[in-house]
């Protein structure tokens, strides 16, 4: 299958591991992604090791022609449960350099992968400009330009852009704005290191910040005029504005399902519009159905959504 048909999933969304490390439950959501030929690829939940439960496992029931994009976001979530200062873009050196403990770690596993593949097989990985409490532009570009004079074996840094920080504690993760972010890449890109340093956007997130679908299409062309603009993942929310990957609406048995989901295939057909597909490196989704279910099977309803969605308007 031609690769603008191949999409990159952030299947751990979509996980009943989302409650604790079911292998068999694991292996056969695996083996259901490995028959799907429009899955290129995962968006893969860095948390400190290259699998969170188990290196060896993954490396044996991943499908060996996937790319992979890495991200960095929900080991530093968690960390930020307990510890809210740490992040690339704290002001604090000493959180910041925590921050930059965990984005090595993450370095050494995508050269694990990558080894194990006998491949440059991460196409990338996802940054971000935590934390929500003294953080600056000017610290994040101080870590990017460390992040990017590390060899990351053929994967780009990427910085995803999150819902940006309110002064009325409404916002999901509140970090720096994307003007900010752009600021920061803006001023690494001029000193020429080592590994290439973009921007990725993700629908949902966008959406939550701006409490309007047609945000994320704001920050679209703000990224397509810097050309900074390399991936995109589809990712829905609901009128409560909570990131919780919600899947499109979602015919099933007569039912029609996370109907209250704002990503619908009207939205979903608007950004395409203005994605510009071959530039990017790569296009994908990932979807949490809720709550969270008790078998891999109930979730592929949703994942096959979206692929057809994403097929039939890209047609």
């Amino acid at each position: 299958m031609n690769k603008a048909k191949r999409f990159i999933v952030g299947a751990y969304v979509s996980s009943i591991s989302l409650r604790g490390w079911n292998e068999k439950d694991e292996t056969l959501f695996f083996q259901s992604l490995r028959e799907r030929p429009s899955i290129g690829g995962l968006e893969h939940a860095f948390y400190g090791t290259l699998h969170r439960y188990d290196d060896d496992w993954f490396l044996k029931n991943i499908d060996p022609t996937w790319d992979f994009v890495f991200t960095c976001l929900p080991g530093t979530t968690e960390t930020l449960k307990t510890e809210p200062a740490i992040g690339l873009a704290s002001n604090d050196p000493v959180a910041q350099g925590v921050s930059l403990e965990f984005i090595s770690a993450a370095n050494k596993a995508v050269k694990k992968l990558n080894a194990h593949l006998g491949r440059k097989a991460v196409l990338a990985v996802q940054v971000h400009s935590a934390p929500a409490v003294n953080a600056s532009k000017e610290a994040f570009a101080k870590a990017l330009t460390t992040i990017c004079g590390w060899d990351w074996d053929g994967a780009k840094v990427l910085v995803e852009h999150c819902d940006a920080f309110r002064k009325d504690g409404t916002h999901a993760k509140g970090f720096l704005t994307l003007e900010e972010e752009i600021w920061a890449i803006q001023q690494i890109r001029k000193e020429n290191l080592k590994t290439p340093l973009g921007a990725m956007l993700n629908w949902g997130r966008s959406v939550v910040e701006g409490r309007d679908p047609s945000h994320v299409l704001q920050h679209i062309e703000t990224l397509q005029k810097e050309k900074l603009l390399n991936g995109f993942i589809f990712s829905g929310t609901t009128s409560a504005y909570a990131d919780k990957h919600t899947p499109a609406p979602t015919p099933l048995k007569g039912e029609l399902l996370a109907q209250d989901s704002l990503m619908t295939e009207e939205q979903i057909e608007k950004t395409l519009q203005m994605l510009k597909f071959n530039p990017l490196d790569y296009i994908g989704f990932k979807i949490m159905p809720h709550p969270i279910p008790l078998d891999c099977r109930d979730s592929l309803p949703y994942i096959d959504r979206m692929i057809q969605l994403l097929l039939s308007l890209r047609a």
